[in-house]
């Protein structure tokens, strides 16, 4: 590049001096013209004017004409010099997309003791008379059966995490039962064994549940009429 402008400095520069010397030619001419006419005539002075300011003319013109020009980056032709450099800058933008947590609720933990214990009854032997009487059958026989649902918190706690104590009192008495049980239902039938009993006397009754691990207790009281 700097190469170039130099070459086109030079080309101009003898452009210039070819211009100095055909002016210089020319007044030197006119002077020995003006010298060597006869009698120097009055009338050789328009030639000698005219002469000289076509010399002048020739040093003006010539050097102008044949300036140097320079071609920039971009092929456009124009006066010598630099051409500015154009720099282009992209604006990327980036999207950042936010992480997603996403959080599994834990289990509700299974709650394995109770805080409450409701006993119902049923009468496997005998027949219900009212809403907590019952009455023996035609051989003075009454078979008791019972069950129970623990709770905690309003929910029923199944499974063997309980110590259940049974107990039925009232004119005839039974020996305790016991049980892992948390809940129990009502068995089908009854030969004084688990969470049943066979009664023959009349008179009023209560079911006592009671779990030993919390002391929470159910209990449910019945009439049972003779004959």
């Amino acid at each position: 590049m700097n190469l170039a402008l130099k070459g086109r400095e030079f080309v101009f520069m003898d452009f210039v001096k070819a211009g100095l010397i055909v002016a210089v030619v020319a007044v030197v001419a006119t002077l020995l013209g003006a010298h060597f006419m006869p009698n120097n005539s009055k009338g050789a002075v328009p030639w000698i004017l005219g002469t000289c300011v076509a010399g002048l003319i020739a040093y003006f013109v010539i050097p102008s004409s044949s300036a140097p020009t320079n071609t920039g980056g971009d092929g456009v032709t124009g006066p010598g010099g630099p051409t500015p450099s154009v720099t282009s800058t992209t604006n990327t933008n980036t999207t950042t997309i936010p992480s997603i947590t996403t959080t599994t609720p834990s289990a509700t933990p299974i709650a394995t003791q109770v805080d409450k214990i409701d006993v119902y009854l049923e009468a496997l032997q005998g027949r219900k008379v009212g809403p907590s009487a019952f009455a023996f059958d035609r051989n003075l026989d009454f078979g008791l059966g019972y069950g129970w649902t623990g709770t905690a918190d309003g929910v029923e706690v199944d499974g063997e995490s309980c110590q259940i104590r049974m107990e039925v009192t009232g004119p005839q008495t039974f020996p305790a039962q016991r049980s892992a049980k948390c809940s129990e239902e009502v068995h089908s039938g009854f030969s004084g064994a688990l969470n049943s009993e066979r009664i023959t006397e009349a008179g009023d009754y209560t079911v006592t549940i009671t779990d030993e691990l919390t002391g929470t207790v159910g209990t449910a009281t019945f009439t049972l009429i003779g004959g």
